[in-house]
């Protein structure tokens, strides 16, 4: 089965060379899955929200009831790779850098219209023109992806409208750039505890309705959330809060990372928004 044929089969768009669909490894609400063929029959899956190959691979199989060959999945790592990793981590950091304070622009104002009205994080800035997947150039909001120690993996990428304060039509509407694997967005500090959660509206949608004690990160994806590198549990007073997504896929990854966080000796809670919701739909009065 090629790679036109499981786009259509996953309800997504060719585009003649590549295509666009829903991933199936996260509550994918906006496209975010790029698929095309490669070389010697390969299939390449690129999720834009960070999602981790196998549990691509795995998820499209179990959607397609494993309707394509299994030798398609041939991981490719090799110098090219390794070149376009290291250019994706420094196109990273020279966006983070040239991005400006969020106060007043375009990416407060998005935040602002879904009903957050907490105090907002250097950890997200702003960028007038950025480059979109599609090759037009957008204004976005950017947030820096950080590892345990604080120093800088990627980039999360918020495409916006070019005039108005909301995401931007064209897909995906959110997007990774660099070596964000097992790396959270820090959305507020805090000594008492920590709060992990999914997705960046969700946790400012948090940081305004908890302990402000306890610090916030994003995950930024179902595979953020089981893949994340956790600190030691001193650092938070071994007390961790695993916020979930309304859904199966969610949930599903707040268990894992609450098992894992368990057996690692970190004190563990658990809390799940409403059915199909996450906390930014609670907080903006939406109802399952």
């Amino acid at each position: 089965m090629r790679a036109e044929a499981i786009t259509k089969a996953l309800g997504g768009r060719w585009f003649g060379r590549n295509g666009i669909a829903r991933c199936p490894a996260h509550s994918d609400r906006s496209p975010s899955l790029s698929i095309a063929d490669g070389e010697a029959s390969r299939l390449l899956l690129y999720c834009h929200a960070g999602c981790a190959y196998d549990d691509v691979y795995h998820a499209v199989r179990e959607q397609l009831e494993g309707h394509f060959p299994k030798a398609e999945h041939v991981p490719i790592v090799d110098n090219t790779t390794s070149r376009a990793a290291t250019s994706n981590a420094h196109r990273a950091g020279t966006i983070w850098n040239t991005s400006v304070s969020i106060e007043g622009t375009l990416a407060e104002d998005y935040l602002r219209s879904r009903s957050i009205m907490c105090d907002l994080p250097e950890t997200l800035r702003f960028h007038s023109a950025l480059r979109h997947p599609t090759e037009c150039s957008l204004p976005a909001m950017t947030a820096l992806v950080q590892r345990t120690d604080g120093n800088q993996l990627g980039l999360h990428r918020t495409f916006l409208g070019p005039h108005r304060p909301v995401k931007s039509r064209l897909q995906p509407s959110k997007a990774m750039l660099g070596p964000c694997k097992g790396g959270a967005v820090r959305l507020r500090t805090g000594n008492s505890g920590l709060i992990v959660c999914e997705g960046i509206e969700t946790g400012l949608s948090l940081c305004g309705g908890t302990e402000s004690d306890f610090a916030v990160w994003a995950a930024l994806s179902t595979s953020g959330v089981k893949g994340l590198r956790l600190p030691e549990p001193r650092q938070f007073n071994a007390s961790l809060v695993v916020a979930m997504d309304g859904d199966l896929p969610g949930r599903k990854a707040g268990s894992e990372l609450a098992q894992r966080a368990a057996a690692a000796g970190w004190m563990v809670e658990t809390v799940s928004a409403p059915e199909g919701l996450d906390f930014n739909d609670v907080a903006r009065g939406k109802e399952a």
